[in-house]
C-alpha cells in the first residue's frame, strides 16, 4: 500500500496538478494554411478600406 500511496503522489505531481500549465501553452498562434489565407484575405480587404478613406 505504501507503494501505491507513492506512485500515486507521483502520478498527481507530475502529470495531473501539471495539466493546466501545459494546456495554456498549446498552439502558440500557429495556423494551418487556410487559416493563414483567411487572414491575409482580411487584410488585403481591410488595407482596400484603409486606403480608399484615405
Amino acid at each position: 500500500k505504501a507503494e501505491l500511496a507513492t506512485i500515486v503522489s507521483a502520478v498527481n505531481t507530475n502529470f495531473t496538478e501539471k495539466w493546466e500549465d501545459v494546456r495554456r501553452h498549446w498552439g502558440g498562434g500557429i495556423m494551418g494554411p487556410k487559416s493563414n489565407a483567411k487572414m491575409a484575405k482580411r487584410a488585403a480587404i481591410a488595407a482596400k478600406e484603409i486606403a480608399a478613406r484615405q
